[in-house]
């Protein structure tokens, strides 16, 4: 051993110093940006994030104790989702009444969870409470969340995205790219897929992952697509049941009016002729009671005469006429 080695001082073990956010960016095998990702060492921060985004199915927290970091991945759909209300409260001063309210619902939610205890441990909800009970961290947290969000505006994917943001609230229009950031999961979303009739639906997955599709089979002719995954409630012939009903939207150049697009969040319908979204909403619950009535109505009460056009195909009316998919007349009155 050298005598510089002999006399080198001993060093203190160094403090845990890890920074409460930190950023990579991953490249491909080509040397290719391929997407960023940050890891949040902030326990404050990884607190308010769980009860925020609690309601996010694709939000997961690491563990109920909040120690371990969390990661997210660009583009950060379940961040973009919730920015409005995220933006909102780290922009949010003392005394504002964003901050009041925020803390209001932390009091709230502690009296549900402990009704008449001081302390709460056991589960992650419980366990970002306590966290952000104090003060200090509570302002921490927001800290964190403000350094997070203007990181979040300089990642590659969202470099066009924030710019047009304030234009496309105006504007009430989207482009093609960001189709994905108006459908959170839980939206109530308009569409006239079925029969031309007005339905509504609940948002189930949206990614931000767009696909490719050729009608003809042609390599030449593919088509960029983007899908999302929706709830519908069906009747099959004894319960009523969940289904998922996928719409998909080519590509297109620009932007386009929100409510033009053949699915659409039901905050950007408008249909003056037919009334308010209130009203329709109402005529809507009124014809999903009589569809379910209808449904479920006992033996010997689901025979039916029917006054109107009729779809004649299959056996049955197939056998009386020869053309299949015939319209015909058919008088129609409900037997008791």
């Amino acid at each position: 051993m050298s005598d510089k080695a002999r006399t080198a001082p001993q060093q203190a073990p160094k403090e845990n110093t890890s920074p409460d956010l930190v950023w990579r960016r991953v490249y491909d095998e080509k040397d290719k940006y391929d997407y960023s990702e940050v890891h949040i060492n902030s326990i404050e921060l990884h607190s308010l994030l769980h009860l925020e985004l609690a309601h996010d199915p694709r939000f997961h927290a690491a563990t109920q104790s909040m120690k371990d970091k969390l990661i997210l991945t660009s583009p950060f759909e379940c961040l973009i989702h919730s920015w409005a209300r995220l933006e909102k409260l780290s922009q949010a001063e003392s005394g504002s009444t964003v901050l009041k309210e925020f803390e209001k619902s932390l009091k709230d939610r502690i009296s549900e969870v402990r009704p008449r205890t001081d302390i709460v441990t056991g589960y992650s909800d419980s366990s970002a409470l306590v966290v952000l009970t104090k003060d200090d961290q509570r302002q921490k947290a927001l800290v964190d969340l403000s350094a997070l969000l203007s990181q979040i505006r300089e990642t590659p994917e969202l470099g066009q995205y924030f710019p047009t943001l304030e234009a496309q609230n105006q504007g009430n229009s989207v482009t093609f790219d960001y189709l994905w950031t108006i459908f959170p999961p839980g939206e109530v979303v308009y569409s006239e897929v079925f029969m031309r009739q007005p339905q509504v639906f609940i948002v189930k997955e949206s990614e931000a992952d767009f696909g490719q599709e050729s009608d003809s089979g042609n390599s030449r002719e593919v088509k960029k697509i983007w899908s999302v995954v929706c709830w519908s409630y069906d009747w099959d012939g004894k319960t009523f049941s969940r289904v998922p009903v996928t719409f998909k939207f080519e590509e297109y150049e620009g932007t386009r009016f929100i409510n033009a697009l053949h699915c659409h969040p039901l905050r950007y319908h408008e249909t003056p002729d037919l009334g308010d979204q209130n009203t329709l909403k109402k005529d809507w619950v009124k014809r999903g009671k009589k569809f379910r009535e209808l449904c479920t109505m006992k033996v010997g009460f689901q025979m039916f005469d029917y006054d109107g056009d009729a779809i004649v195909h299959g056996t049955g009316f197939h056998l009386l006429k020869s053309n299949q998919n015939e319209v015909r007349n058919v008088k129609i009155v409900k037997r008791a």
